[in-house]
């Protein structure tokens, strides 16, 4: 089976909670997270978090609801397309791209936000 879903996670706390999420949509896709730069509690879980995710070249410093946010989705967004061009050995080809945050426990499939340069279909 091809996994065709690139997941784009943003994270800043909760561990626990999130290496469940991560550990669901590995299941369905790559995983790409994105931990800001100030979060604190996960000394302990960078190695449990590489088993599930694949960690951008650069952590940012998030200010929720800012432009930083934004710069590390474009990041992630940036590992991810490397990734499908070859660029890494974790290949999505032809993947949709979605995003979600990393805490909060575990989201139902339809609460991600899917990225793509094509319209809905009409099913």
């Amino acid at each position: 089976m091809t996994k065709r879903i690139a997941y784009l996670v943003l994270a800043h706390r909760a561990p626990d909670d999130l290496l469940a999420l991560l550990a669901k949509l590995g299941r369905h896709g790559e995983t790409y997270l994105h931990i800001d730069r100030d979060a604190q509690g996960f000394e302990d879980h960078w190695g449990r978090l590489a088993q599930h995710a694949i960690f951008p070249a650069r952590r940012h410093a998030v200010s929720w609801g800012g432009f930083s946010v934004v710069e590390a989705t474009l990041q992630l967004r940036g590992e991810a397309d490397d990734t499908n061009r070859g660029g890494g050995n974790h290949q999505v080809p032809d993947a949709k791209l979605a995003i979600t945050t990393g805490s909060g426990g575990i989201l139902a499939a339809t609460s991600a936000l899917v990225l793509s340069s094509e319209p809905p279909s009409a099913a």
